[in-house]
């Protein structure tokens, strides 16, 4: 179902129509950040509309238009390449929100890392268009503005408690397999578990009852995080080691900690700052995946691909995600973690960096992008990656992993690039007014 309806417009005003019809087409498909969606979208759509009807107006009128008119329509059509911008930006800055809450496990780590940062990206960019949208540039009127700032408000309350209630629904219910008694080393009047579940229905009413969007960014990205060990106790793929770290005291203390001062916040403002729940997020992703003997050269890095990977936007991300799960599962090898050759080592390091690379240029360079003029960006990108995953290829065959490669990663690889160039060919057919693009 589409989120809007755009109308038949003018010359002067076609880019702006076919980047509308395409974000609608995006928008109606989103299973998360679908009101904030909305909200852009319907306004972005409202300027269009008011731009129309004031060409409509002159045309009628021609000669006989008064100067009040003629200023009127000026300072409207003057919004139009902002407009577009404003909308190009948002075509880039797409997301993946094609599910709410990732299904965590073993296997997929590094994506549902990713997801939780490319929400943070995602939230940021939202607030960033609308306040571009309320901004002179577009001479919206006082009522406008005003509504667009409610509806702003309003929408991203509605998304950012449906995000925590996935988390409280999922916490509460039977497939996580957590009881208060599955933590290690607890007491019997410790309650770790029930504790927490308590702590995120807390949370979940004060942010229904009482939203403060400046803290809002960092209570969603924490609660999400809490989510990991409980999906992750459902898996049993998971490594040993790693799934006695989940279940340990030390993790949920911290856990119940960092959720307690989060609770706190909401409850008054002037217990913990922003930046400090920042922290506490940061502090708590660590202790989180600090859960095998990791040589050095993997910890580190490894969570500094996650991040990165979780900025990248199309047509680079399905890429990424790949790149980051093709090093996460070489780091679990039990040959390469007992690695002791200095040369192999030193081919291992050169190589993580060169993925950082691409990862932290990726997200950046595509981020800036405002026409589509960007082939020789994607060009330069797709080379490196391709240069990258061959020397991956390399070292899975070397350390005895080609079953893992050919049966699984090569899979990956395959359709992630099929995805990334369909996505970047459909969308810029779109925004030239081609016919679509088929494979």
């Amino acid at each position: 179902m589409s989120v809007i309806t755009v109308a038949d417009g003018n010359p002067a005003t076609e880019m702006i129509k076919l980047l509308l019809t395409h974000i609608n087409a995006e928008a109606a498909q989103f299973k998360r950040a679908k009101s904030s969606s909305k909200q852009i979208l319907t306004k972005a759509n409202d300027v269009y509309n008011g731009i129309q009807q004031l060409i409509e107006d002159i045309k009628k009128k021609m000669e006989k238009a008064e100067e009040p008119e003629w200023t009127k329509f000026k300072a409207y059509t003057e919004a139009i390449p902002p407009l577009e911008r404003l909308l190009l930006d948002y075509v880039y800055n797409i997301g993946d929100r094609s599910s709410h809450l990732l299904p965590h496990t073993a296997a997929d780590v590094p994506k549902s890392v990713a997801s939780i940062e490319r929400w943070a990206t995602d939230w940021q960019v939202t607030v960033t268009i609308v306040g571009r949208l309320k901004s002179d540039e577009f001479k919206l009127s006082d009522p406008l503005k005003n509504s667009l700032e409610t509806g702003l408000l309003e929408s991203l309350k509605e998304d950012d408690v449906e995000m925590i209630k996935g988390v409280q629904d999922y916490v509460k219910g039977p497939a996580h397999k957590l009881q208060d008694d599955s933590i290690f080393d607890a007491a019997p009047e410790d309650k770790m578990v029930t504790g927490l579940t308590g702590l995120i229905d807390n949370i979940a009413t004060q942010m229904d009852n009482k939203y403060v969007p400046a803290s809002a960014h960092s209570v969603v990205k924490t609660v999400s995080l809490v989510y990991f060990p409980f999906a992750l106790a459902a898996d049993n793929t998971v490594d040993s080691k790693w799934a006695e770290h989940l279940k340990s005291k030390k993790v949920w203390e911290e856990m119940n900690r960092v959720l307690g001062e989060v609770d706190a916040h909401l409850t008054d403002e002037k217990s913990k700052t922003v930046e400090q729940l920042e922290e506490n997020y940061r502090g708590l992703e660590k202790i989180i995946f600090t859960f095998t003997e990791l040589p050095e050269l993997f910890g580190p890095q490894l969570f500094e691909m996650m991040k990165f990977s979780g900025q990248v936007r199309r047509p680079f991300h399905s890429r990424s995600v790949v790149l980051v799960y093709m090093w996460y599962h070489l780091a679990l090898s039990k040959d390469v973690k007992d690695e002791r050759s200095s040369a192999n080592r030193r081919v291992i390091s050169t190589n993580i960096k060169q993925a950082i690379e691409i990862l932290n240029s990726a997200s950046t360079k595509l981020r800036e992008v405002k026409m589509f003029e960007d082939d020789n960006v994607v060009k330069e990108l797709t080379a490196k990656f391709n240069d990258n995953a061959a020397k991956v290829k390399q070292l899975y065959s070397q350390y005895k992993l080609d079953d893992k490669w050919t049966n699984d990663l090569n899979i990956k690889l395959d359709n992630a690039i099929k995805v990334d160039n369909e996505h970047y060919a459909r969308t810029k057919a779109r925004l030239e007014g081609l016919p679509p693009v088929t494979t």
